[in-house]
């Protein structure tokens, strides 16, 4: 009986251990995707402030 409580045990770590094994792979993927997001974002906001820049500076010239 001792050895079928050991292979118990045994068996109830491997699976536990698989479920923590899925249960971080199930969490990368949205937070990848939200660090691909994150990115997009950011790099929109990057160009409209280079627009931006590149208006002002144009319009002082102008100004000048």
């Amino acid at each position: 009986m001792k050895h079928l409580a050991a292979a118990n045990k045994l068996y109830t770590k491997k699976i536990a251990e698989e479920k923590r094994v899925a249960a971080a792979k199930a969490k990368e993927v949205p937070d990848h995707e939200r660090a691909e997001e994150r990115a997009g974002i950011d790099a929109r906001k990057e160009q409209r402030r280079k627009n931006k820049e590149a208006y002002n500076a144009a319009k002082a010239l102008k100004l000048s």
